[in-house]
């Protein structure tokens, strides 16, 4: 997904959160949350994030980090290796 290969990335990710939204994203501060829904809120969440570059940097870092530590794909071959009996 596009927020997927931000992470990947090292780009800073702003996107929503909603009802379904995990909490994994909030706890781990590796993306800037804006209410879903809310087109002034997100507005003000990019021109906030456009004007501090040191925030952006910390998301990215952050992200990247998340990133490497939970969906590389790494851990999704080294689960499918764990199902199927593969040492």
């Amino acid at each position: 997904s596009s927020a997927m290969a931000a992470l990947a990335c090292d780009r800073a990710l702003l996107t929503t959160r909603g009802a379904l939204t995990e909490g994994l994203w909030a706890e781990s501060k590796a993306a800037a949350l804006s209410a879903a829904g809310s087109a002034p809120e997100f507005g003000a969440a990019v021109r906030r994030l456009m004007g501090v570059p040191v925030e952006r940097a910390r998301l990215a870092a952050a992200g990247c980090e998340l990133y490497r530590q939970r969906f590389d794909g790494v851990h999704t071959i080294a689960a499918l290796r764990q199902a199927s009996g593969e040492r």
